[in-house]
């Protein structure tokens, strides 16, 4: 038995590391030539307030309609602040089930193989986290989300709580105000 442990053990670590060299690449392919390009006196304004963003670690939220840059802007900022090279994670609300958002975003511990699942935001820890389409976020994570965003700490899948150091950013085609 201990054998087979050992075997599935090493069949894990095998599989983890294709999936960090895959993320790696992934993550490569993403962050290739992506700037600002600023020509008309809007775009201009935009791009200096990202770059007065970029130095300060406050939540910002990004509004305007689909296809305007609220991603590449929140990433703009992400890439000229502090947290540049910690992850930049992207979550869509609007492509999550409701169902599944907590443990997508807390992760999940699967009690019938004993194993914890980590959740997205454990997984920034130390970066910045885009949440796009904000206005859709499932109503049974937004207790648990902002007192994250609040306190600075959550109750994670496998019942612990931990204080995660996240930067928030969060886009809207909705006027949320």
């Amino acid at each position: 038995e201990l054998y087979s442990i050992r075997k599935e053990l090493h069949r894990l670590e095998q599989q983890n590391q294709q999936y960090v060299v895959a993320l790696k690449r992934l993550n490569e392919e993403l962050n290739e030539n992506i700037e600002m390009v600023a020509v008309d006196q809007a775009s201009v304004r935009t791009r200096r307030l990202a770059e007065r963003l970029a130095i300060v670690d406050t939540p910002v939220l990004l509004s305007g309609e689909a296809g305007v840059g609220k991603e590449k802007t929140a990433r703009f900022i992400h890439d000229h602040s502090r947290r540049e090279s910690a992850p930049f994670m992207r979550i869509d609300f609007s492509v999550i089930p409701g169902n599944d958002a907590a443990r997508y975003l807390f992760g999940y511990q699967d009690t019938e193989k004993d194993e914890y699942h980590m959740g997205i935001l454990e997984s920034a820890d130390g970066g910045t986290v885009y949440l796009d389409e904000i206005a859709e976020m499932p109503a049974a994570v937004k207790g648990p989300f902002l007192a994250l965003v609040r306190e600075g700490a959550c109750v994670l899948g496998d019942g612990v709580l931990r204080k995660l150091d996240i930067r928030f950013m969060a886009g809207s085609k909705y006027s949320l105000e």
